[in-house]
């Protein structure tokens, strides 16, 4: 499975259901061979960019948090197709920003992200789940709600940076010790 090509599926099976729905793609085009591809292939299904969708290219990190804000607030949500991921940032900050949050059950994502909790997950093996999660999240603003109050009290808690500060100490002296 491309997840280029899934995030692109997706979007065309919710789009005949919604079509006032828009795709916002954010990417650092640099480092990302996929970026042409997802172009094309948006292209190759009749979607004009500027109308139906938007590349943000190597957008700078700290300008982030205002466009998962713009997102949330347009009713919108943040889905990622990943096949894998370290630690996923991009998860993180959007629970932050009250932007739900949608993603596939991967290492990293999962960890972050508990189903119906503080987010929406999908298999990857099942990708027509991540059409109805976007359609559950448009239509659905009581469970909206609870999963942005439910992310961003999670991000809030696990995230402290003076807990961490002190994690990661302990962590690198136990390196040190071993």
């Amino acid at each position: 499975m491309n997840p280029t090509r899934a995030l692109v599926r997706v979007f065309r099976r919710v789009r005949r259901k919604h079509p006032r729905v828009k795709l916002l793609l954010c990417s650092d085009v640099t480092v990302s061979p996929d970026v042409d591809l997802f172009n094309k292939t948006m292209v190759k299904n009749h979607f004009k960019w500027g109308k139906d969708y938007l590349i943000l290219s190597n957008m700078p990190h700290q300008e982030m948090p205002f466009f998962y804000n713009v997102i949330a607030k347009s009713g919108g949500a943040m889905i990622s197709t990943s096949l894998r991921e370290g630690y996923p940032y991009h998860v993180l900050e959007s629970q932050a920003c009250y932007c739900p949050v949608i993603c596939s059950a991967i290492r990293g994502s999962k960890e972050i992200v508990q189903d119906n909790e503080t987010g929406l997950v999908f298999s990857l093996k099942q990708e027509s789940l991540a059409d109805k999660c976007v359609q559950r999240l448009l239509v659905d603003q009581s469970l909206r709600h609870r999963l942005v109050e439910n992310a961003r009290n999670s991000v809030c808690m696990t995230n402290q940076i003076e807990t961490n500060i002190v994690d990661y100490i302990d962590w690198m002296k136990s390196i040190v010790n071993s």
